[in-house]
């Protein structure tokens, strides 16, 4: 089976004041060095740019796991804390006269999520069994996922209200994601049955992609359009790991068995896709 996916391209995190206010609805109009990762046409028009910090806003994320241990069983998962970093400045070259240049350090992604649920109980559990059992359970699920960009941009008017622009970045990417199930059951003839699932894998991947990008300004409005390349993969590297252990049940029609795979230094590859984007920015003036 095959399967397509679309990466986010903006709307996951937010980087600089205006973004964060405009939900990331700045290709067209963001006036700070957020336009390093936005749209870096918009540098060159720019009046002041001024070295950005993004570091102090914080964020309550919420993950809402329906029937997770069984039908109405549901689960859910709150966190608080900062929201990914972006660091940017700018830099000059002296015989680039009117080119302007600027680099930045920004998190793409940063999840960790982790589930845990544990549960003991006194009843006819199993079929197998005669009578009651006592039946224990653990479940846990985690899964961490981190991006990192580090970018050089340029810029140049190629006339009085229009710019081009360029950024490169390269890219570290690593994610893990797994699965643990352990059952136990204790029958009043004293048999003692066990179940236990592990899977879980973790990859590493460094690469580079570039945004293209061109920005114009008119007395009523501004504009912007970028284009993001998909992402060339220079190294990579995953581990896969996988067990599943069933025993105790004589009467059962699945025999006891134990089931391992441990794979390590897989050549793995992580899909970024051709992006386009595109925005206008009216502005309607200031409040007081």
């Amino acid at each position: 089976m095959s399967l397509q996916a679309q990466d986010g391209h903006y709307w996951t995190q937010q980087y600089g004041t205006r973004s964060i206010l405009l939900s990331n609805s700045a290709i067209g109009g963001v006036n700070d060095l957020a336009a390093l990762y936005y749209n870096p046409a918009r540098l060159s028009l720019i009046e002041n740019p001024a070295f950005l910090l993004n570091a102090d806003v914080f964020e309550i994320s919420q993950v809402k796991f329906d029937d997770a241990v069984g039908e109405g069983a549901s689960r859910t998962k709150t966190d608080f804390g900062s929201v990914p970093s972006f660091v940017a400045g700018t830099f000059k070259i002296k015989w680039l006269d009117g080119h302007s240049f600027g680099y930045s350090i920004l998190q793409r992604q940063n999840s960790d999520i982790d589930f845990n649920y544990r549960d003991e109980t006194f009843g006819d559990v199993l079929s197998n069994f005669p009578g009651e059992e006592l039946f224990g359970a653990d479940i846990s699920f985690s899964q961490e996922t981190k991006e990192e960009w580090y970018s050089i941009s340029w810029s140049y008017p190629i006339g009085e209200r229009i710019s081009i622009g360029a950024t490169a970045s390269a890219t570290r990417y690593t994610s893990s994601k797994g699965t643990l199930i352990e059952l136990q059951a204790l029958a009043s003839t004293n048999q003692v049955a066990q179940y236990q699932f592990d899977r879980n894998y973790s990859m590493n991947q460094y690469g580079l992609l570039w945004k293209l990008g061109i920005a114009g300004e008119s007395r009523s409005f501004n504009w912007g359009l970028t284009l993001t390349t998909p992402q060339i993969q220079l190294a990579s590297k995953g581990n896969y790991t996988y067990k599943e252990f069933f025993s105790g049940i004589d009467e059962s029609t699945t025999p006891d068995g134990f089931t391992t795979s441990l794979q390590e230094g897989i050549k793995t590859r992580y899909r970024r896709p051709l992006s386009v984007g595109g925005g206008i920015s009216f502005p309607i003036g200031k409040s007081e």
